[in-house]
């Protein structure tokens, strides 16, 4: 009867959905995967960010 379990991205529920419903077609949350893409592209920033920070320190010494 069920058609399809939406679950987070913990492995542990997905495994269980799969236990407990082995037919059914598995998705995971949009928001958990639009959460893990905007954590990547903070990090990305940050790491952008103190590279500059970096530069014009570099830049102010000399």
């Amino acid at each position: 009867m069920v058609k399809e379990v939406t679950v987070d991205m913990a492995s542990g529920i997905n495994l269980i959905a799969k236990k407990c419903f082995p037919k059914t077609d598995i998705v995971t949350d949009i928001f958990h995967v639009q959460k893990l893409a905007l954590d990547a592209v903070q990090e990305i920033l940050i790491k952008i960010r103190w590279s500059i920070m970096d530069t014009e320190n570099k830049e102010i010494r000399f």
